[in-house]
């Protein structure tokens, strides 16, 4: 008897830190009042906590940069829902369109936009 893949797990991401900061670094300041309220709970998600800022040795450098120890840090499952998957997507295809992509963006260009 197989298990049923429940839509959570269908949209759920396993996403590395340097993924999580890419996501973060992209999400837009201003849209609609369902992909703001969109936005924010998916921010939520993304963000580090405190224990992780911790274990994982995660500072932001002087210069804007952020290290972690690559060792200690741990991937972590998102929930990401259909609509916050179209909210990335445009904000790739914008990002792309007025050539803002940054090296970081390229493995989540891979993910949301060559995966569909």
């Amino acid at each position: 008897m197989g298990t049923k893949r429940t839509p959570a797990a269908k949209n759920a991401e396993t996403l590395s830190v340097a993924d999580r900061l890419a996501l973060l670094s992209l999400l837009p300041e201003k849209g609609s009042l369902i992909h703001m309220r969109v936005v924010a709970d998916l921010r939520t998600h993304l963000t580090f906590v405190e224990k992780e800022l911790k274990e994982w040795g995660i500072v932001q450098l002087p210069d804007g940069s952020v290290r972690w120890d690559k060792q200690k840090a741990k991937n972590k499952k998102v929930e990401i829902g259909n609509v916050a998957r179209d909210v990335i997507k445009e904000r790739l295809r914008d990002m792309d369109k007025n050539k803002q992509l940054g090296p970081e963006h390229v493995p989540i260009w891979d993910r949301f936009i060559d995966k569909d």
